[in-house]
Order: structure tokens, then sequence, then C-alpha cells
């Protein structure tokens, strides 16, 4: 994924979290009407302004232009992974497997419904793509669910869609709760919404993963969103299947896109598990959705102040104490009564953790840098 010019410097996972879909439906939009709008504009701007300040000015709003016109051509593009990112919250499917940006740029250009899109998704898992796929997921699933998948594809090569579906939906499901404290709890609508939230702050460059698991996020909600079984259970979208009514008998799906859709949820899920490790057991429900429970809350809200700490010293060469506590602040947890004495801590554990930072006195005042192992 490239980096463009006009979003690197203030990106960040914060704008893919809860807000990603207000982004991409205003900001990315108003950008696409300043494309066709600024051109015009600036060039009455570069007719009436001489001065050498304004002449700038007018080359500066240009070359913004330019950029956004480049960013909105680029199929790798941040601005156009925003786009990918709703439009497949819209026909409710994570990331196709093994699909490149280009190709699916196309395919949503010429997809106008979810039923259309689904269409070409069949079209777009040939048998050959589906082998691939489903080998890659056996590779990466654990021993327990090997077995199940196997039947599922061949109740799937059979065309017995809806066996392969309740099979499919079982084994992820399964590993979904192996994020959650309490292996009870069946919730997972909202399941990796902390997760990405917790990203928030961190430059786009550092965690660009952050689109797929957003996409992936919207495709979970979509599968097992709840339903009540004393109404009539009304599925209105193309897609039948979920999780809810299937596997209680209320409500099957027998449709070969479903199967597919299922497939590719699976395999996303498996290629994420390198991100979402990390935050095994560490999901709790509070007033009715997911957060971290307060073990992990600690850990996690560590891990991210030391990755804040090392970025601001990286970038100014050397930071003083004061400076790296008004960085972290935010991130710090409620239940710290005394945070220069937590930073203090973090900075010794730092020292002693690659790749090592040390303490250094200029006038009289303390600051932090890279550890020069050069001297070593």
């Amino acid at each position: 994924m490239n980096e463009e010019p006009m979003m690197n410097a203030m990106a960040t996972a914060a704008e893919l979290s809860k807000v990603a879909n207000r982004i991409t439906n205003n900001i990315s939009q108003s950008l696409l009407n300043m494309i066709e709008n600024l051109k015009p504009v600036i060039n009455q701007v570069s007719k009436i302004m001489a001065t050498e300040f304004m002449t700038g000015f007018s080359n500066a709003l240009r070359n913004y232009a330019e950029q956004v016109q480049h960013a909105k051509n680029n199929p790798n593009s941040y601005f156009n992974y925003m786009h990918y990112q709703n439009d497949l919250d819209n026909m409710h499917w994570a990331w196709p497997y093994g699909i490149d940006a280009e190709e699916l740029k196309y395919i949503l250009e010429n997809a106008h419904s979810e039923k259309e899109f689904d269409a070409l998704m069949r079209k777009y898992f040939k048998p050959e793509k589906i082998e691939k796929m489903i080998g890659e997921t056996i590779i990466g699933l654990p021993s327990r669910h090997q077995m199940m998948l196997k039947q599922a594809k061949n109740a799937f090569d059979r065309g017995d869609y809806a066996i392969a579906n309740n099979a499919l939906m079982s084994i992820i499901d399964n590993l979904l709760s192996e994020y959650v404290l309490n292996k009870g709890q069946s919730k997972r609508v909202g399941i990796l919404i902390p997760i990405i939230d917790y990203y928030k702050g961190f430059p786009l460059r550092k965690v660009d993963f952050i689109f797929e698991l957003c996409m992936l996020s919207n495709n979970i909600d979509f599968l097992f969103q709840d339903y009540r079984f004393n109404e009539s259970i009304k599925i209105e979208t193309n897609k039948k299947i979920r999780r809810h009514p299937s596997l209680h008998g209320v409500k099957y799906s027998n449709k070969r896109t479903d199967t597919l859709l299922l497939f590719n949820t699976l395999v996303n899920l498996i290629n994420q598990r390198e991100i979402l490790d990390k935050f095994k057991n560490s999901l709790v429900i509070e007033h009715k959705r997911f957060t971290f429970s307060d073990k992990a809350k600690m850990i996690l809200a560590e891990e991210k102040c030391k990755d804040i700490i090392l970025s601001a010293i990286q970038l100014d060469g050397k930071v003083d104490h004061s400076t790296l506590l008004i960085t972290i602040d935010k991130v710090i947890p409620e239940t710290v009564v005394n945070k220069g004495k937590y930073l203090s801590i973090l900075l010794q554990k730092m020292r002693k953790s690659e790749p090592g930072i040390e303490c250094t006195a200029i006038e009289g005042k303390k600051y932090w840098e890279i550890k020069n192992t050069e001297l070593e």
C-alpha cells in the first residue's frame, strides 16, 4: 500500500475505527468534489494573484489538487482503501482472498448492488482460487478444526451448502472465542472494535493492516448479528447466512455465495492472527459492549506507551522526561496515581530492551535517546 504525501503526515488509525465510514462518506467525497471544482478556481486565482507570496499559495493549491487526483487514480492509496472499506461493508464482505487492489477497484466500480457484487465474486472464486484459499486456511487452522474444514469443503463440492455453512460458522465462532476471557460468552458483534480502537494514534504507515481489520470486523458483525426468535425472522440482504438463526435451526442458508463468503471470512481471520494473537483472552463485556479486561488494559497501555516513547525519541533524537510525560499522558491508565513514577519505570524497562534507550545530561537537564551500541 503506497503512502500519499497529503495523508501521510497526519493520518492515524483513529480515522479508521468508529469514524471510518464517516471519513469515507464525508471527507473523501468532499475531496472528490474538490477535484472537479478546484481547477477553475486555481486558474482564476493564478490570473489575479501577481505577488510572489500569492503565486506560491496558488501553486500549493494546485499541488494539493494533483495529489488528491493521484490518490484517486492509485488503487493502492490510503484514499482508495477507505473507499474499499466502506464499499465492502455495504457488500458484506471482508477483503476477497488473493485479489489485488486494482482488480478490486474495478469490480467495486462495476457492481452497483450487493447482488451484482456477489455475482462477480462467484466468477472471481474459480476452482483453483478456492483450492488455494482452503489450502492456506488449513495450514493456519488449529488441528481441532482441520477435519471439520475438510468436510465443509466436501459438502461445498457436492452442493450441500447449508451443511458447509454451519460447519464454517462454528469454526469462525470458536476462533473468535479465543479473544474472549469468558469462553461461555456467545456475543460476537463488535468483538474486534476494541482492538481497532487500540491502534488509535498510531501513524497509519505503522498499522496499514487496519483497513483489512476494519473490513473483517464489519463482516463478522454482519454474520453474527442477533435476532429475536419470538419474532418473524426476515433476512433482506442477498446473502442469507447468519450465525444466530442457522446454528439454532431456525433459518438456514443453502447458497453457494454464502459459503464462499464464509470461506473468505475464515481465511481473513487466519491471516490476521499475527495481529490478533496478542489480544487472546483479553476481552470482556461491559454495558453490552466488548472492552479489554483490567489486566489487559494495563498490559496494552504499557506496550502502547513504550511505542509512543520510542517513536518520539526516534523523531526528535533527544527528548526530556517532562516532554515524554505529556506525550503519553492520554495513554496512561486512569488507575495510575503517580504518572511520573509510571513513566520512570517504563524508561528503565526500555533501557534493558531492544533497541534500548539511554539517559544523557545536557546543561543539567536529562534527555533520553536511542542507545549508541557502537560504543559497546
